[in-house]
């Protein structure tokens, strides 16, 4: 891995991929994010924030194509926040699922092998989401989390609960107690951004193989790990 982290982010111009980009951005001793949007219209938006970004569609593109372009910005690690956000079945098979295991596929022929994926709370379990009115996006989920976990990769399984507008409190519970806390569960999505970025600090491999529940509490994201 080079001196300055290159990270390529699936899902950049969605809500946690835009914090997450700005704040890497601002970290220029440590990473250099690599948005990568679907819709040509989005650019101006990282041009505009003078971070690097590349066109690719998830939902289009295959294996090849998306292996090329990590191999082409000498990526170091990947990201994955992309979502169909409510656009349909098909687009959610498209891009949570299918879309998510072609990254992991990938990640191992570009041979980039940190990988961190924004999953859902409680994804793991059908209980959780048997009879949820949103099903199928925590199907996609569950079965790209237990595929990730089949690649050899240094992955990272994140898995927020409900996700928050507004500024982050810089503070989450910690994962041993983030399923069985009464508290609501629910996290801001600026603390997703900021957690993903103490993941992607994590230099003793603390977090490798390991999936963590988010939600908002009273331990500080910075230097969790």
């Amino acid at each position: 891995m080079s001196a300055v982290q290159k990270v390529v982010i699936f899902g950049a111009h969605g809500k946690v991929g835009l914090y997450l980009s700005q704040k890497l951005a601002k970290l220029t001793s440590e990473f250099h994010p690599i948005a990568i949007y679907r819709n040509p219209e989005q650019k101006a938006t990282f041009d505009k924030l003078n971070i690097q970004s590349e066109y690719l569609s998830l939902a289009d593109a295959d294996v090849k194509t998306i292996t090329k372009l990590l191999v082409d910005v000498k990526a170091d690690s990947i990201v994955f926040t992309a979502g169909a956000g409510g656009a349909g079945l098909d687009k959610t098979f498209a891009i949570d699922l299918d879309g998510a295991v072609k990254t992991f596929e990938s990640a191992v022929d570009a041979k980039v092998d940190r990988y961190v994926i924004v999953s859902a709370y409680g994804a793991d379990s059908r209980d959780h989401w048997h009879n949820s009115s949103i099903r199928p996006y925590y199907t996609a989920k569950h079965y790209a989390d237990r595929l990730l976990r089949t690649f050899p990769l240094n992955y990272t399984i994140l898995q927020p609960a409900l996700l928050l507008d507004g500024p982050g409190t810089g503070k989450v519970t910690p994962p041993e107690k983030a399923v069985s806390s009464d508290a609501k569960k629910a996290i801001h999505r600026e603390d997703v951004a900021s957690f993903i970025i103490a993941t992607l600090r994590d230099k003793k491999g603390t977090t490798f193989g390991q999936t963590v529940p988010l939600i908002n509490g009273d331990v500080e994201i910075e230097g969790f790990y």
